[in-house]
């Protein structure tokens, strides 16, 4: 019966620790992809716009 109950025992904590380790990875995943989005968007915001038929103040004007 021991070698029941160990035998148990030690196939319950195996699938705990896949759970947490699925779980874990996961959610390293979720941290990673919001961080990705949320400094696309601030460098985009960040960037200065120029309305079409305006001069951006960064282009380089030609002297001929």
């Amino acid at each position: 019966m021991n070698v029941l109950m160990s035998y148990a025992a030690n196939r319950l904590r195996d699938e705990l620790v896949k759970t947490a380790a699925v779980s874990f990875v996961a959610a390293s995943a979720s941290a990673a992809g919001q961080f990705a989005v949320h400094w696309a968007v601030n460098k985009w915001k960040s960037e200065p716009s120029v309305e079409p038929g305006e001069e951006s103040d960064t282009e380089i004007e030609q002297t001929t």
